[in-house]
């Protein structure tokens, strides 16, 4: 990021943070209540990460780099929101799932500003994998922990995912090793060393 950029990124945060503080200041100078909607002090975390996702949005690509802490923190304060006025704060146990999703969010926005092809694929992937863990892990503890059902179930579920885990992962690591022949797989006549394809074929003309 060059210098210009930086002092761009550098006034907009300044300013974000004199705003936020002018308001708490006047508010306590006229003993306004900042709370009357329930649920409202997340918006503290929300806007200065909307600022920085203004900044990423509508400025040129050099300043593309404030979507990553721009899409985290207004994740967060969109979280603390929900939670706030749900009153549901054990939702932390899983909910954590969406940071990888917000990460890979801002990896596909950023690769397409930047017009970098990995970076799209791979946030893709991490929104893929952040949105199944999400899913997983908030019907694990929504229907089964949280509800108290008998632990003997739990540990049931849990050692069944981690069989099936630990399968999956041996798989990969079997199907990406290359001394090890692909499973569905045979070796052709490209695949022999051409020194000893070269014998073979002598013998046979012998």
């Amino acid at each position: 990021m060059s210098t210009r950029a930086e002092n761009v990124g550098r006034k907009g945060i300044a300013v974000a943070i004199i705003a936020t503080g002018l308001v708490l200041l006047i508010s306590n100078i006229f003993n306004i209540d900042l709370f009357v909607i329930e649920g409202g002090w997340p918006f503290f975390v929300l806007l200065p990460g909307l600022f920085m996702l203004a900044i990423a949005i509508s400025g040129d690509k050099k300043l593309a780099g404030f979507i990553f802490p721009g899409a985290i923190v207004t994740g967060t304060g969109a979280i603390l929101f929900v939670q706030n006025l749900t009153n549901h704060w054990e939702s932390w146990a899983y909910v954590w799932a969406l940071y990888p999703v917000f990460v890979g969010l801002a990896l596909m926005f950023y690769g397409n500003r930047t017009e970098n092809d990995n970076s799209v694929r791979t946030g893709r992937t991490m929104v893929v994998v952040g949105m199944v863990l999400l899913v997983a892990f908030g019907v694990f503890f929504e229907l089964i922990a949280f509800n108290h059902v008998d632990g003997r179930l739990v540990n049931a579920v849990i050692a069944v995912l981690m069989i099936g885990g630990g399968g999956f992962l041996l798989l990969r690591a079997r199907n990406s090793d290359p001394a090890l022949p692909r499973i569905g797989k045979r070796k052709n006549d490209a695949d022999i060393h051409p020194e000893l394809k070269r014998k073979i074929e002598e013998a046979l003309m012998e």
